[in-house]
């Protein structure tokens, strides 16, 4: 039997659409959005709270701004007993001969200093959640010696350091960058620009170090959540269980593009928030993900109301050059006034996440996988900036994983070793040569590391990509034999995959630049001759003359070929990131590889990939 149904289908009812909400609040919109929903349902202030949610908070970190009567109430000034500890810590942790992860309460030591401290740590947590040291010297010392004072000090209030970008950074610099960075810039603390109330993402204390301030502007403003909690339970408790609920918030990953958590909860017998406006709204070079559920009417109005209850209870703080502010994440909102910066006035200061795991409080189930994000970094692993980058910015150098490739890495390390053992008399039977072809053996001294002529401290034997191919003819050198013995077994392989990695990532590339299928590749025909090549490289003992605190193994430059595919074990390659007045360590990570843009990949994007410069000391 065959039938023939004829069906109406019901008219589609439209897709719900983001409110009229930026990250700047409009206080016109907001008060005409709580008119606009208590005219719809006059209800809503005789909402109940979220079971169990407290109808008041009565705590000492329930304040107001104007309850303070001046700075005396949370600076502590600095002694010159004090100072003098601080410079004692500084020596004595030079002595040890750490990296910057290992600052501790025991490699830092602050004899008396450090009892203060602690009692302003309890001050934090059970206190009126937040103070100031006043004042390190800040241009007494080198930028590296400011960042271990204020890692070391900090220490004291917050043994455990929090991750700030994905390559083990734990430290932050505050400052203008949209000169040189604007087009990666997704948050206000890299302008000049007014940075609205909010609580950092997945951390217990924030801490600020100034080491500049602007010429005008920049006033740092802090406000208890716990008394906007307060307001709002009392007067809009629909708001209260609307921020009780969970929120998309925005991740600006294709894989996970939102995070549904609530913004408030209340947990031992505490409230806890954690928010930032620009998550549901977007800032500047991270708009607001489209292909996530858009906010409420009600969450609009939350978010409005936080941040203008916070700005009426608030309280500015001065902030001096070589202040250093602490505040309870958990419990209070920060924000920060528009500035101008003029001349030497530059607005610059250094931030550090920070957890007290004998003080910290508990923390809600939902927002562990944030913390749980933050603090995974050991003390090698992590890292010290010292000048400003975007965090986690994309830069020509990148690391890769799950290359394939580490057996045949320690095979050309192994290869490298026996070869560099040779005695300099067999080596120089395969020096390279003056015909400008870089395959062969490299002997120390043979190239210049700056324009003085200082002679470079590195012996390296560079292995033609040709010669690999045709093995075991000849294409275009021979080589010792601690190298023709390692071919078939390591270096066949090493080079081998490596090409293939290389073209998996130039095709990437290629696409995302938008150009013809196969354009790149076809720039890079396997079978004819070329400058690739696998390289190792030894860095003897400096000679006694070498006196500096740089010895440049491999003066500055930039690749000239396409992409590098580097395996560094033992540290010492430094890049000079654009924007930035310094150069800036990459720390050998095990089982990962370093690509790196050349000159070529650079001409055929037209300028849009760039090689960085580096070195290697």
């Amino acid at each position: 039997m065959a039938s023939f149904e004829s069906t109406t289908s019901p008219a589609s009812s439209p897709s719900p659409s983001q409110p009229d909400i930026q990250y700047h609040p409009d206080r016109e919109k907001w008060h005409a959005r709580t008119a606009r929903r208590l005219h719809e349902d006059p209800t809503l202030p005789q909402t109940l709270l979220p079971a169990g949610f407290p109808k008041k908070l009565n705590s000492p970190l329930v304040w107001e701004g104007k309850d303070w009567q001046g700075e005396h109430q949370w600076v502590y000034n600095l002694t010159g007993a004090d100072l003098k500890e601080i410079d004692d810590a500084i020596h004595h942790f030079r002595g040890l001969n750490l990296s910057f992860g290992h600052i501790s309460k025991a490699t830092f030591p602050l004899p008396n200093l450090g009892q203060t401290l602690t009692g302003l740590a309890h001050e934090l947590h059970s206190g009126r959640g937040f103070f100031v040291l006043r004042t390190i010297p800040v241009a007494s010392y080198s930028r590296q010696d400011n960042v271990l004072i204020y890692t070391g000090v900090s220490s004291w209030i917050g043994p455990t350091r929090g991750l700030q970008d994905k390559d083990g950074g734990v430290l932050s610099h505050i400052k203008d960058l949209t000169s040189t960075h604007a087009a990666s810039i997704g948050g206000p603390a890299y302008t000049t620009d007014k940075q609205v109330f909010h609580t950092d993402q997945g951390s217990d204390i924030i801490s600020l170090f100034a080491l500049e301030t602007a010429a005008e502007g920049g006033v740092s403003r802090i406000s208890s959540s716990w008394r906007v909690y307060n307001e709002l339970a009392e007067t809009r408790p629909d708001l209260i269980r609307t921020l009780s609920e969970p929120w998309a918030v925005d991740e600006w990953t294709e894989e996970d593009p939102f995070t549904l958590r609530p913004l408030l909860y209340y947990i031992d017998e505490k409230i806890v928030i954690q928010y930032a406006r620009r998550y549901f709204t977007g800032f500047l070079g991270l708009p607001r993900s489209k292909s996530i559920p858009p906010i409420t009417e009600a969450q609009a109005e939350a978010l409005d109301s936080l941040h203008f209850l916070a700005e009426k209870y608030s309280l500015g703080l001065n902030f001096q050059k070589g202040d250093i502010q602490y505040i309870n994440n958990l419990s209070i909102f920060h924000a920060r006034d528009a500035f101008k910066d003029e001349g030497t006035n530059t607005r610059h200061l250094l931030r550090l996440w920070l957890r007290n795991e004998e003080l910290g409080w508990k923390i809600p189930e939902p927002l562990l996988p944030l913390w749980e994000k933050t603090f995974d970094v050991t003390p090698d692993a992590q890292t010290f900036a010292l000048d400003p980058v975007i965090r986690a910015a994309v830069k020509a150098r990148r690391f890769l994983k799950n290359h394939g490739v580490d057996a045949e890495v320690d095979g050309m390390f192994d290869m490298g070793a026996e070869t560099m053992k040779l005695s300099l008399e067999d080596k120089l039977r395969f020096e390279q040569g003056d015909d400008g072809v870089s395959f062969g053996y490299k002997a120390v001294g043979a190239n210049a590391v700056d324009a003085t002529g200082r002679p470079d401290t590195v012996e390296f034997i560079n292995i033609a990509k040709d010669d690999v191919f045709a093995w075991p003819k000849r294409a275009r050198r021979t080589y010792p034999i601690t190298v023709n013995e390692r071919m078939d077994s390591t270096i066949v392989p090493f080079v081998k995959k490596s090409v293939e990695i290389n073209n998996t990532l130039l095709d990437v590339l290629n696409d995302r630049l938008g150009l013809p299928p196969g354009f790149i590749l076809a720039k890079h025909p396997l079978m004819e001759f070329s400058g690739s090549e696998a390289r190792v490289i030894r860095n003897p003992p400096p000679p006694p003359e070498y006196v500096d605190d740089i010895r440049l193994a491999i003066g500055s430059h930039t690749d000239f070929g396409s992409l590098s595919f580097l395996h560094n074990r033992l540290g010492g390659l430094q890049v000079f990131v654009p924007g930035s007045e310094s150069w800036q360590y990459i720390k050998p990570v095990h089982g990962h590889a370093i690509c790196n843009i050349g000159d070529a990949m650079s001409l055929f994007s037209g300028g849009i990939l760039r090689s960085n410069l580096h070195r290697v000391v």
